[in-house]
């Protein structure tokens, strides 16, 4: 039954993982001209994104993993 679920990893996975594909040159951009200037500012720039990131994927993740216990355990399918 795991072919069916990948579908719904990739509902799930797909558009966040897009949308930090496309904000990535914007941000090496800003984090290097930050480097130039303020090393530590950049460190903790690049940090934090990377943290409020993390969180977000652990949130995406949590509420799929409910999704596909309901959805393919049991009678769900």
């Amino acid at each position: 039954r795991w072919q069916p679920a990948t579908k719904d990893l990739r509902a799930a996975r797909d558009p966040v993982e897009n949308a930090f594909f496309a904000e990535q040159a914007e941000i090496d951009a800003k984090a290097a001209a930050m480097l130039e200037t303020d090393p530590a500012g950049a460190a903790k720039y690049l940090t934090e994104l990377t943290v409020s990131r993390m969180e977000k994927l652990v949130d995406i993740y949590r509420k799929l993993r409910k999704t596909l216990l309901t959805k393919y355990t049991g009678d769900g399918v």
